[in-house]
């Protein structure tokens, strides 16, 4: 739900209080009909969620403020840097070594070469919370 259809401001901070306090998949599934979050809905999010404290920032800062988020990532990871996204996952690069594999079709070995891949290791909260979900899922079933 987003913050236009309310009737009052003081409805709608009740509302997203309530989301702040309640789970992940709550906070989620809430406010998105869909199983894919784009940047747009994650932007109203994050913007309605950090209204109820401050008002006064705009969604142009939110979106700045991602923006800016995802651009530091992206330099820090390129660069062979790590990122720990606190609660959500940690985010790195790893080398791998040249091997050799087999061409499927064939079965001729092929050599590939060595290169960096990035990793995504989920936090141990993400994990957490996505088994809660899992387990609330089967009891309803």
């Amino acid at each position: 739900m987003h913050l236009h259809k309310w009737k009052t401001m003081r409805k709608a901070k009740a509302y997203f209080h309530g989301l702040r306090h309640n789970s992940l998949s709550n906070l989620c599934a809430a406010p998105i009909k869909r199983s894919c979050m784009n940047k747009t809905e994650l932007i109203a999010i994050v913007h309605n969620l950090v209204a109820i404290d401050h008002p006064e920032v705009s969604k142009k800062a939110v979106a700045a403020t991602i923006e800016t988020l995802s651009e530091v990532i992206v330099a820090t990871v390129s660069g062979g840097g790590e990122v720990v996204l606190p609660n959500v996952a940690k985010v790195a690069l790893k080398s791998r070594d040249a091997r050799v594999g087999r061409n499927p079709r064939t079965g001729e070995a092929v050599q590939i070469p060595a290169k960096r891949v990035l990793k995504f290791t989920a936090a141990k909260a993400l994990k957490d919370a996505v088994a809660q979900h899992d387990a609330t899922q089967e009891k309803t079933a």
